[in-house]
């Protein structure tokens, strides 16, 4: 309806208004019975922009509504906190209501349950059997009570008493008959006591020896009767002869068996020294074999039990190697040491010390080889060193305990690596090494450095070549060398001594140079 009609005229104006008015009535009405949201009014107009378009009973449980219920135990298995209370039943109920601590209390309290603590600490404390345990409770009943010192002998003890004293007493039997027999029982002969050309004849049957022969064939023939005595007197005497030479005879072959009966005494008796000292080395030293020294082991591989990996205290106190070290090369019998299953270093020494004598003179030989090069030849190499040890055989202290010989960088290419060394207790022109003066015994040793080699220890041995010097040097006099200068600067001391190879060997010291000279003379073992 537009209201710019206008007409000047105002009953004009009035049919307009009145037509108008009745139409937008109308309208209005029509708008106002319009319940489809004619105007598009939205949640967020009407104050409810954040609500969800559910009905009441689909609605999820909010989020101040879980908070809420996180704060309620369940009525299955309810896990309470803090001091939940319930009502106390009355003594005596039995039911499925709640036993409260009231409740139990009184239950307890009527139970009038006595105190038994003291007499379980009392019994406890009871150390006098209480429980009355027998031997045969503990698995000893068919065992005495009997004092160590007060058992008897046992049946197998018994037995074997029995065995042994049998034994003996049929050795014993058998030495005592064969000392009484006279029958010559070691079948010694005439030859054996001088006697060889001695026949077996009666005195009658004795033959004109050769030289009775030769005197008779001097003699000039006399009567019957002068012949006739004379060959009496031939045969008598011949006869008192044959009489010596038979009783000579007889005290020979008594002498000889005496002589086999005290050297067989003498071979037990030997035996026997020789077991207890056998005994007694391994029970001193421990390795059940010879002492490395003079004369003694030399190649490990050969004597695994004569070696260890430690370089101070007695041989029953060192750590054995390994017997799987021994291996087979091209020298032989060896101790193969692979760095990779062993602590870094790896140490080489002998079981025994070798005690240092004054006078004596020894010499350390030693061989190695390298089977696998380490990772970093350089600093993982071989030393050979002597370790000094005082008379208990504790090693001697601070850097005089120790003399580092060699320190050697070794690969495969290098081959079978060694040589010697002389030792002494004291100043010696033959001597390369000379022992601190605390020092009584000395173990030389090999130390293999690194984690990845394989290393074969073919030699390590001590000698001593104290036999081999040739007696006391020969001291002779230098030309053009004031002896005034110094005590004995004039002088050239020469010494003799055989190599382990076979070889002499012939040490000049001159004045009072400290460096002697050594000249090889191959003149091979014999010389």
């Amino acid at each position: 309806m537009s209201a710019a009609v206008l007409d000047l005229s105002t009953r004009r104006i009035k049919i307009y208004a009145s037509a108008y008015d009745a139409t937008a009535r109308a309208d209005i009405d029509e708008h106002a019975a319009d319940l489809a949201n004619p105007h598009a009014v939205t949640k967020a107009q009407v104050g409810l922009a954040n609500a969800d378009n559910t009905a009441d009973a689909a609605k999820p449980v909010s989020t101040a509504q879980a908070a809420a219920l996180a704060l309620k135990a369940p009525l299955a298995s309810p896990a309470l906190t803090g001091v939940p209370t319930a009502p106390t039943a009355a003594f005596g109920t039995v039911s499925g209501q709640l036993a409260t601590t009231q409740f139990v209390q009184a239950a307890v309290n009527a139970l009038d349950i006595p105190d038994v603590t003291g007499d379980l600490a009392a019994h406890l404390a009871d150390n006098d059997n209480p429980h009355a345990v027998t031997a045969s409770d503990v698995g000893l009943g068919a065992v005495d009570n009997t004092a160590d010192a007060a058992k008897p002998v046992s049946a197998a003890q018994q037995t074997a008493i029995n065995v042994a004293s049998a034994a003996a007493a049929a050795a014993q039997a058998d030495i005592d008959g064969h000392q009484a027999n006279t029958g010559n029982p070691h079948a010694v002969t005439k030859a054996q006591v001088g006697l060889g050309n001695v026949a077996n004849l009666a005195a009658a049957d004795l033959p004109v020896s050769t030289a009775t022969q030769a005197a008779l064939n001097t003699k000039a023939p006399l009567s019957a009767a002068t012949d006739a005595a004379e060959a009496l007197a031939d045969a008598t005497a011949a006869q008192a002869a044959a009489d010596q030479a038979i009783a000579d005879a007889a005290a020979a072959q008594t002498d000889a068996t005496q002589a086999l009966a005290d050297a067989a005494t003498a071979k037990a008796a030997a035996d026997a020294a020789q077991a207890d000292a056998t005994a007694a080395l391994e029970a001193i030293e421990g390795v059940g074999g010879t002492i490395i020294g003079a004369g003694g082991a030399s190649h490990p591989g050969e004597t695994p039990a004569l070696y260890g990996q430690t370089k101070t205290g007695p041989a029953g106190a060192v750590v054995p190697v390994d017997p799987a070290w021994v291996a087979t090369s091209a020298a032989g019998s060896v101790l193969r040491i692979d760095a990779a299953t062993a602590s870094d270093p790896q140490t080489i020494a002998p079981a025994a010390p070798v005690p240092l004598e004054a006078g004596r003179l020894y010499e350390i030989r030693w061989k190695v080889q390298r089977v696998v090069d380490p990772a970093d030849p350089l600093n993982d190499s071989i030393t050979l060193g002597i370790r000094w040890l005082a008379a208990d055989k504790t090693g001697l202290p601070g850097d005089a305990g120790t003399t580092i010989v060699i320190d050697a960088t070794l690969v495969v290419a290098d081959g079978e690596s060694g040589g010697g060394l002389r030792v002494a207790a004291a100043a010696n022109p033959l001597a390369d090494v000379v022992a601190p003066a605390a020092a009584r015994y000395f173990r030389p040793f090999i130390d293999l450095y690194g984690d990845s080699h394989v290393t074969d220890v073919i030699v390590l041995g001590v000698d001593d070549v104290s036999a081999g010097i040739g007696g006391a040097p020969l001291i002779l006099p230098l030309l053009d060398v004031d002896p005034a200068a110094a005590p004995g600067a004039g002088l050239m001391a020469l010494y003799g001594l055989r190599n382990a190879d076979g070889s002499a060997t012939l040490r000049m010291q001159a004045g009072t140079d400290p460096a002697p000279m050594d000249i090889i003379l191959n003149v091979g073992a014999g010389a």
